[in-house]
């Protein structure tokens, strides 16, 4: 488990007015937006101010197998950074450009994502099969068919799919991975209102559906059978997307495992605002549904839906890294496994600190680990050899910060091993979060 020191929240300082009158603050600049990216090389020492291409350069090597990025929802240069992230990745891996001579063709670099529910994963492998040659081929109505194809992928899951549609297009131009990796939402609302014993009970309910459902139709004749698994062979995205899954493989193993303490202490100050006193008598005596508890029990509720979103992305991720297939997907692998390789996006509040996700990735690594293969795990804070973790903050009042008050900042010392400490975009409205 990824446990270090963290605090409540990631807030940047402030430039003081010496410091402003004395310091002149050198940014990079991509998407009209100025920033600077530090790296934690060592565990307990300042960050140091690197190049955005450095922090590239040094995620998209040989050596890595694992890119968690924890980006602001809607900021454009979190979704630039992410495409020339992956971008680098897929070329130096299968362009032979960077690394002396390129990697093996048997090669994968899956590209995973908070913003598909696992619900989609069917939808996603589909999406990849439709592979065709792009370059030299970017007339208008080429662009709008991808345009359509990429709307369809993420079908009103999230509000601004088309920042991620660079990554997804950039996964079906090199034929590699891309992993619905969130649960689904609709399953993580059963746990905010009633807990996993509510979980339960709807996976309960959705098999005895599904055993009475494959009772009736085992009369049917083998040739209707055979008419129907015909239909569902030529089924488009969409209606691939309204999926024929158990609930339950759409999910991390249950029952779920706990969030941990430093989770808890990092996001249970944000519940109790959000969870309100606890209702009166008369409130629970009205309610249109049961009322469990109060405030700390519906915290209590908040955090295992979390935990589940943390738990289902983590278990994905880990997952495509020991090339077994998911649910509903076709992408198992015989591949080595150092010839697997992962970048997942998703908002930082999942991944900085080396939480969330870091709570359970090495206990499904473990999971999925086969007999007499290399240990997969040892994604951990103080272990950089085979993975990274880049989060973005951003805060208009950092600009003129010099750099070695930033590097020496306690806020952002175990945040991640590069922050892109930039300026605020504006209100990205309708983003999903």
């Amino acid at each position: 488990m990824m446990t270090i020191g963290i605090s409540t929240t990631a807030a940047v300082p402030r430039a003081s007015a010496s410091s402003e009158a004395t310091t002149a603050v050198e940014h990079e600049v991509l998407e009209n937006i100025k920033f600077r990216v530090f790296e934690r090389q060592r565990a307990g020492e300042p960050l140091v101010r690197v190049r955005s291409h450095d922090m590239i350069d040094e995620c998209t090597s040989p050596a890595m197998r694992l890119l968690l990025f924890g980006e602001e929802h809607g900021h454009p240069l979190c979704h630039r950074l992410q495409k020339d992230l992956y971008e680098a990745w897929l070329r130096r891996t299968f362009d032979d450009e960077g690394d002396g001579g390129g990697r093996p063709s048997t090669a994968s670099v899956a590209i995973s994502l908070e913003m598909l529910s696992t619900e989609r994963q069917a939808a996603a492998d589909e999406y990849v099969q439709l592979a065709r040659e792009e370059e030299g081929a970017e007339g208008a109505k080429r662009q709008q068919q991808y345009h359509r194809e990429a709307e369809a992928l993420f079908a009103g899951e999230w509000a601004n799919w088309e920042d991620y549609a660079p990554l997804v297009r950039a996964a079906r131009r090199y034929k590699q991975p891309i992993v619905a990796a969130n649960a689904p939402r609709r399953l993580t609302s059963i746990v905010a209102r009633g807990g996993e014993p509510a979980l339960e009970a709807h996976l309960l309910e959705m098999s005895s559906s599904s055993s009475s459902s494959s009772s009736s139709s085992s009369s049917s004749s083998s040739s209707s059978d055979d008419a129907a698994a015909a239909a569902a062979g030529a089924s488009s995205v969409g209606r691939r997307a309204r999926g024929d899954l158990v609930d339950r493989s759409l999910l991390a193993p249950l029952p779920l495992r706990r969030p941990s303490a430093a989770i808890e202490a990092k996001v249970g100050p944000i519940f109790d605002r959000s969870c309100g006193p606890p209702p009166t008598s008369a409130a629970a005596a009205t309610a249109k549904e049961p009322v469990s508890g109060g405030g700390g029990d519906r915290k209590e509720r908040m955090l295992l839906a979390q935990t589940l979103w943390d738990a289902t992305m983590a278990h994905r991720i880990a997952r495509q890294l020991a090339g077994a297939a998911a649910p509903g997907s076709t992408n198992g692998s015989t591949q080595h496994e150092e010839e697997r390789k992962v970048m997942h996006c998703c908002g930082r509040m999942h991944a900085e600190h080396y939480l969330g996700i870091g709570d359970h990735l090495d206990h499904y690594l473990r999971m999925f680990q086969k007999p007499n293969e290399e240990r997969l795990a040892g994604f951990t804070a103080d272990d950089r050899s085979k993975a990274r973790l880049v989060v973005c903050l951003s805060s208009d009042e950092s600009l003129d910060v010099p750099d070695a008050a930033l590097a020496t900042d306690p806020h952002l010392a175990h945040i991640a091993d590069f922050v892109v400490v930039c300026a605020e975009a504006p209100d990205p409205a309708g983003v999903k979060k």
